[in-house]
């Protein structure tokens, strides 16, 4: 949606290609050179398969020169965080994208929004408001975090079946409900709109005027499964916690006295929603 950092909340019922959406979302954003910090499990071999949709890059991989491949993978994954818990996406921060000034640092360049992207699959089991019942330091401490989440640079998708499923608090401050539907399970007069899947994204834009919430479509998005589903991890469940952490580029900072590391992804055949 532009420089404009947003958080979008996204639904859709079992096989309206939520996870697919997910993926899309990071490689498309990764492909802009943005930071990504996901809970999507991705395959081991992720930014292999990222790095060859380059055509050039396939043939020179092809061809024994595989430096320039060898870069992409390295920028890709430098790019990109795998995180299991609320806690562990806080920690991860932007800064400057000219100089690498940390983001409570002070530098001279404009520091753009939206230069980095948080997406947050099934997020229902990270924000529910059940969970944070018993600590209400820690729900105001996630809360505060989306609050700011504009300041500090960030893109935030929830990914979702149902809204309602998250904290309140949380769902208030969502800008854009982005419904997902899969027109090969919608008919026309009994008959299928698409043979096959055909996803639809619709972006609804909510505000609050007058003490009312007003619902305005602001796009929509018709996409198809590509080979770049395979990057998904359907074994999500089975991820080990042994990998370091990726080393974070000049547009990001982490605080150094966290120690926990990464998840790394098995590798699958891939799949999606």
């Amino acid at each position: 949606m532009g420089e404009s950092a947003v958080i979008a909340g996204v639904t859709g019922t079992p096989g309206s290609g939520k996870s697919y959406y997910c993926v899309r979302k990071i490689t498309d954003e990764l492909l802009k050179g943005k930071m990504v910090v996901t809970n999507v499990p991705m395959r081991s071999d992720w930014s292999r398969l990222l790095a060859n949709r380059n055509p050039l890059c396939r043939l020179l991989a092809f061809l024994g020169m595989r430096r320039w491949q060898r870069a992409r993978i390295a920028r890709f994954e430098d790019r990109c965080a795998v995180v299991r818990t609320l806690d562990e996406l806080m920690e991860w921060q932007l800064g400057c994208q000219v100089c690498g000034a940390p983001a409570d640092g002070r530098c001279e360049h404009r520091i753009k929004e939206g230069r980095g992207v948080a997406v947050v699959d099934e997020a229902h089991e990270w924000l529910n408001a059940r969970m944070w019942d018993e600590d209400k330091t820690l729900r105001s401490r996630y809360v505060n975090w989306f609050s700011t989440h504009r300041h500090n640079g960030w893109d935030v998708y929830l990914v979702s079946q149902h809204l309602d499923s998250l904290d309140k608090q949380v769902r208030d401050r969502i800008e854009y409900h982005v419904t997902l539907r899969n027109l090969r399970r919608a008919k026309l007069m009994g008959i299928p709109i698409s043979p096959v899947n055909l996803f639809l994204a619709i972006w609804v834009w909510t505000q609050t005027s007058g003490g009312h919430r007003g619902r305005h479509i602001n796009k929509r998005e018709l996409f198809m499964i590509s080979a770049i589903a395979n990057v998904y991890s359907t074994f999500g469940a089975a991820i080990p916690y042994d990998r370091a952490r990726p080393s974070l580029p000049r547009s990001a900072r982490q605080p150094a006295e966290s120690s926990s590391a990464a998840p790394a992804a098995a590798p699958d055949s891939g799949g999606t929603a």
